[in-house]
């Protein structure tokens, strides 16, 4: 079965999809939008603000994230491990601090 609308409609206060939904160019959602197992998006999601969006690049395998035209997060697989590079300014609320063992050479009292 289908359903075909041509211009504008509104359905109640929810609609089902058992098994799969093909829309035209665009959905656009008012409120929430709840998916069950996952939601799938080929090209990248834009949201209001011009040139800010989230995309995948499969040119370096790369999840990014811009705002406003510009990079501010790359997350990436190196070396079978995830990893990533931020991009710009960015503040922190608390210190960001490494303590690892390997970094501490020569250490001696201060006293």
């Amino acid at each position: 079965s289908s359903l075909s609308l041509r211009s504008f409609s509104r359905l109640g206060s929810s609609m089902s999809v058992l098994d799969w939904m093909d829309l035209g160019a665009s959905l656009s959602i008012r409120s929430v939008f709840r998916c069950g197992s996952h939601a799938s998006v080929n090209n990248r999601i834009e949201f209001q603000k011009a040139n800010t969006y989230i995309q995948f690049s499969t040119t370096g395998d790369q999840f990014q994230v811009y705002v406003n035209g510009k990079r501010g997060l790359s997350v990436f697989e190196k070396s079978a491990t995830a990893g990533g590079n931020l991009h710009g300014v960015w503040y922190s609320d608390n210190l960001v601090h490494t303590s690892d063992r390997r970094l501490k050479t020569s250490i001696r009292p201060l006293v």
